[in-house]
């Protein structure tokens, strides 16, 4: 059956999207912040986390037709929370876990996976060392690995616990050489420290409307999903439950350790651009195209406002 596509899925599917989209973030990245090192840090983990989202739908088809508007979503929602806090550990976290994920899809049916496992839980362990509450993670990773990727060996729990240590090994190796790694560490940002500190007066009006703005999109993605996820392949259905319960903790996250804001939200960006990207790609009707509409107004609205409390 042939449908009618309609604006949104003009957009969705366009060719032009993701330059346009690059090009417009880029120009308001540069104009609307500081020039300075950590900016220039920030910009570049922002590039790279949007070429890898790019490579997550090549390489591994989570929405069934062409379609950039994942690493889209993602972008536009990276840049509307950039607005709300200062340093560059947040977005080394974020590229971090996007690498991460990348490479244990990859893993799916692979006699190699071990290699693959340690290279992806490399990466969560560079993450970690910039936040030290990502340790609790590893927990989900590993389920992640045994529930939907399938992976149930020996092998693959031990190259994980490897990967994950060789950041450790290295900071252990530069201590006996009397080579203080905790005061590096504090200079680059990295969070050490792990509480309970549940205080949401510490959010600006600019996080709140980020933060609702991107749950609001995740309803109405996970809505839309759980009625039509029978129209998947049985990998991009388990992939989804991962965004799904990655998601519900870094909302977890934001809860009970909302100081930790900057980490919790761009991580959750990860997990709901899937969802987001998947309903407007794949809905045709003038509801859901008149929802697109809203919500993209919605976006300049708050673009808008944050550029304007800068």
């Amino acid at each position: 059956m042939i449908r009618k596509k309609r604006f949104q899925n003009r957009v969705a599917e366009g060719r032009w999207l993701l330059p346009l989209t690059v090009v417009f973030c880029s120009a308001i990245w540069w104009v609307w912040h500081e020039q300075t090192t950590t900016h220039v840090i920030r910009f570049a983990c922002f590039l790279f986390s949007t070429w890898m989202m790019v490579e997550w739908n090549v390489r591994y088809n989570l929405l069934r037709t062409y379609s950039r508007l994942m690493a889209v979503v993602c972008a536009v929602f990276t840049l509307i929370l950039s607005f709300t806090f200062t340093g560059y550990s947040s977005f080394v976290v974020q590229l971090s876990l996007i690498c991460c994920l990348y490479l244990l899809m990859g893993c799916y049916d692979d006699r190699y996976a071990p290699s693959r496992v340690f290279y992806a839980f490399l990466c969560m362990g560079i993450g970690s060392v910039f936040f030290f509450p990502l340790i609790v993670m590893l927990l989900l990773m590993w389920l992640v690995m045994i529930l939907n990727m399938r992976i149930v060996s020996g092998r693959a729990l031990v190259a994980s616990i490897l990967g994950y240590s060789v950041p450790y090994w290295l900071g252990l190796g530069l201590w006996c050489c009397n080579i203080d790694v905790t005061q590096h560490l504090q200079d680059i940002g990295a969070e050490w420290t792990f509480g309970w500190h549940i205080d949401f007066m510490s959010w600006s009006l600019s996080q709140i409307m980020a933060l609702g703005f991107m749950l609001l999109s995740a309803v109405f993605g996970i809505i839309h999903y759980v009625r039509q996820r029978f129209a998947d392949k049985t990998f991009v259905r388990l992939m989804y439950y991962c965004f799904l319960v990655g998601g519900g903790f870094c909302l977890t996250g934001l809860v009970f350790m909302p100081h930790y804001y900057a980490y919790f939200a761009l991580m959750l960006a990860v997990f709901v651009a899937p969802l987001v990207a998947h309903l407007f790609t794949h809905t045709y009707t003038r509801w859901t195209n008149l929802l697109f509409k809203l919500w993209l107004l919605a976006l300049i609205l708050i673009l808008g406002y944050s550029i304007w409390k800068m």
